[in-house]
């Protein structure tokens, strides 16, 4: 019996063992300009080729395009937020984000991580059809990449006083009335990553794979801000990407991250 135990624990930690390698040798690889969201401090871990191998070719962040209650702010106080829709020009500009990503990627494959705000998922349909069907390879609603909660139906009087008193307190840190702080979706994005390292090692977004993220403005400006390491003054200096924009971050040719 005591070998038995012996031999479980022996095959336990072996296992471990091996896991621990495979994450040291991805997070060597997730540096850009700046430390990725797993390489710890100082590591300076050498990537390898089938590491290399295994990143996407490119993570596309895909702001939604405009939606009713970028038109018009009362409609937060009839409708739910994540049941707000694109307006007229924001389906005309999830068009053209599908097209400009076609261009982008030619006939490569894409991954689509989707925000489950319908005004994200309507954008992501409009991107979609503007690609062949065989490039699309998994399309996953993604909760952890909703907007910031500000309330559930919001009061236009009350909701101007606290933007208000978010400048002069800072974005990131202040704290919505029943709602999220910006470091509230920091956390929640970084347990995403966690997601997105996962099917990194997997193999599953590795070759010519793009990673194509739909989400909103202040969710892409937290991943970029986290993937980085920007500290809170460089992301207080940032604004939210233009309806239907895309930003691309390019797998680097010595497999050292990517390239904003």
């Amino acid at each position: 019996l005591a070998l038995a135990v012996l031999l479980l624990v022996g095959a336990v930690a072996l296992r471990a063992l091996r896991a621990a390698h495979r994450w040291r040798a991805l997070a060597g690889t997730s540096t850009a300009t700046a430390e990725a969201p797993l390489r710890p401090a100082g590591s300076g871990l050498s990537p390898s080729a089938a590491v290399h191998h295994r990143l996407p070719k490119r993570i596309i962040l895909a702001r939604h395009g405009e939606s009713l209650g970028n038109r018009d702010e009362s409609v937060y106080e009839h409708t739910p937020d994540w049941r707000v829709r694109l307006s007229p020009l924001g389906h005309r500009q999830a068009v053209d984000a599908g097209r400009k990503l076609r261009k982008l990627v030619g006939n490569d494959p894409c991954v689509f991580y989707v925000s489950p705000y319908f005004r994200a998922r309507e954008t992501f349909a409009n991107m979609a059809m503007q690609l062949s069907p065989d490039q699309l390879r998994e399309y996953r609603v993604e909760p952890r990449l909703r907007e910031q909660d500000f309330a559930n139906l919001q009061d236009r009087r009350r909701m101007r006083e606290a933007k208000g008193e978010r400048a002069r307190f800072g974005r990131f840190f202040y704290r919505f009335p029943d709602g999220e702080s910006g470091a509230d979706v920091y956390d929640r994005v970084s347990t995403f990553l966690e997601t997105l390292a996962r099917d990194i090692v997997s193999d599953s977004l590795g070759g010519d794979t793009n990673a194509v993220i739909v989400s909103h403005g202040l969710t892409v400006r937290l991943f970029l801000m986290r993937w980085y390491h920007w500290p809170v003054e460089v992301f207080e200096g940032t604004r939210n990407p233009s309806n239907g924009q895309l930003l691309v971050m390019e797998r680097r040719g010595d497999g050292a991250g990517f390239e904003l």
